[in-house]
């Protein structure tokens, strides 16, 4: 069988070529005698009860998913099965080398460092970490080996550095394209056998050819471990929804994978979201599966002592960290998608927060963690966000963080200002779909660690889509 076949075989039948691990005695003793005394010896938190239960099941399948809601430490599990799986495979003189992709670069040069950064603490030389393509745009780590000219003489020379029994190569699918597109990869020009794993994250962004393009590499009798989580956004360029026994082929591949009864393991703790901010989400979207962890449930949002003076008595209330949920609902002037009176509310509050926070504002000026760490505003409409920005103090306006909800998925921020900004409700029926979309609202309420702070107009919530499944989405917000 061929890695062309193979491929055929998993978009055919996702389920059956699951099935059947070619060493799960490698899988679990990765886990057993190297993950889990390693980090015993190292006195680091443990893996999760529900981290262990993935890798765990994990092992008896040659490709599974793991579905990580926000927080529930997806990438520290990924980088722990990667080094875990290329030691015990090297323990047993097995070649190990693992191609990591991402949906996006800045994904894969996290999830690398991760995996760098293990290595040097836990296997130190025993492989390379690598990167090949044009760098994330949030950078490398310094772990991390980079190979950007993938021309005739790059790609033959990232190819040659696979010629190591171990090693860790991570780039975009487009990346991997111009490896087995050359002679020296020994594949059809479109797929070769150059790799014992694939790990593929934020597959729930990405559309099933991106994944066939991600497994390209893939050996025969290789595994495939999948992470994302389809409560989340789809990929952006989701084609129409065509369901075909069963199995959903118009969305992302993490979703065909799931429908096509490909095993999944979820993980249900959060370290991000304190017991509050966990609450709905985990009613709504996670099945009661969603929890925060011990270490950040009682978790506040940290002022300084005297943060309600100079406060009207309304601010002290949004702002106040005993109340980590905090909605203002409005009837303001109506609105499309730019909404003035929602934009000077959310400025006014980013300026009360800059001037409560600890260590925000220093003698050189704003602290360039407070947009980086402390705080991100969004909204669903780039005029908005534009109105925001032109509202914010002179002061707040380098770096901001004023975004779209699509551009804060993957991120984290200790408060989170959320302008819902339509106050129109036959616009917002017009713009059901995207709205009230259930995915959209999981991934703005899910960024923030201690603190949510809602705009909405009641126009938004009197809205009245006419079909259904859009009223269902409506009620979701309601």
């Amino acid at each position: 069988m061929s890695v062309r076949d193979n491929l055929i075989r998993f978009l055919r039948e996702p389920a059956d070529f699951a099935r059947g691990s070619t060493d799960p005695d490698i899988w679990l003793e990765a886990l057993n005698a190297f993950a889990i005394p390693q980090l015993a010896a190292a006195k680091q938190y443990p893996l999760r009860e529900a981290q262990i239960a993935a890798w765990n099941g994990l092992a008896e399948t040659r490709a599974g998913l793991i579905l990580g809601p926000p927080g529930t430490g997806k990438t520290h599990l990924l980088a722990w099965l990667i080094v875990g799986y290329i030691q015990a495979r090297r323990a047993r003189g097995e070649s190990a080398r693992v191609f990591v992709s991402a949906f996006t670069r800045n994904a894969i040069g996290h999830l690398l460092d991760s995996v760098g950064k293990l290595a040097d603490r836990h296997a130190p030389g025993l492989f390379d970490v690598r990167y090949i393509g044009n760098a994330p745009p949030a950078g490398l780590g310094s772990t991390i080996l980079h190979r950007s000219d993938l021309g005739d003489k790059g790609a033959d020379a990232a190819l040659a550095d696979l010629q190591a029994d171990a090693v860790v190569v991570g780039g975009s699918i487009w990346s991997l394209t111009k490896l087995t597109a050359r002679r020296a990869a020994g594949g059809d020009g479109h797929t070769a056998e150059l790799f014992d794993l694939v790990c593929i994250d934020e597959a729930s962004q990405m559309v099933i050819t991106h994944g066939l393009m991600a497994m390209a590499g893939l050996r025969v009798g290789g595994r495939v471990v999948v992470a994302g989580d389809d409560r989340q956004l789809p990929p952006i360029r989701a084609s129409r929804e065509i369901t075909l026994g069963g199995r959903e082929l118009g969305g992302s591949l993490y979703t065909f994978l799931s429908t096509a009864g490909v095993p999944e393991f979820a993980l249900e703790e959060t370290f991000r979201l304190n017991a509050p901010l966990s609450d709905f989400p985990r009613r709504t979207f996670y099945l009661d599966a969603y929890r925060s962890a011990e270490a950040v449930q009682d978790a506040r949002l940290d002022l300084k002592p005297d943060w309600r003076d100079r406060l009207q008595a309304w601010e002290a209330d949004l702002l106040d960290p005993e109340w980590p949920v905090a909605i203002v609902l409005h009837y303001g002037p109506p609105a499309a998608t730019q909404n003035p009176f929602e934009a000077d509310l959310a400025a006014r509050l980013a300026g009360r927060l800059a001037d409560r926070m600890p260590g925000v504002r220093t003698a050189a000026g704003l602290s360039s963690e407070f947009w980086k760490d402390s705080l991100a505003i969004v909204s669903p409409h780039r005029a908005q966000n534009a109105a925001i920005r032109t509202a914010l103090p002179p002061d707040l306006l380098a770096n901001a963080f004023v975004e779209t909800v699509d551009r804060i998925q993957g991120k984290e921020r200790d408060a989170v200002i959320m302008s819902y900004c339509v106050a129109d409700a036959e616009f917002a029926v017009a713009e059901a779909d995207f709205i009230f979309a259930p995915e959209r609202l999981n991934v703005a309420i899910t960024r923030a660690r201690t603190k949510l702070i809602v705009l909405v107009s009641r126009r938004l919530l009197e809205a009245v889509p006419g079909d259904q499944e859009a009223m269902n989405k409506a009620e979701r917000l309601r």
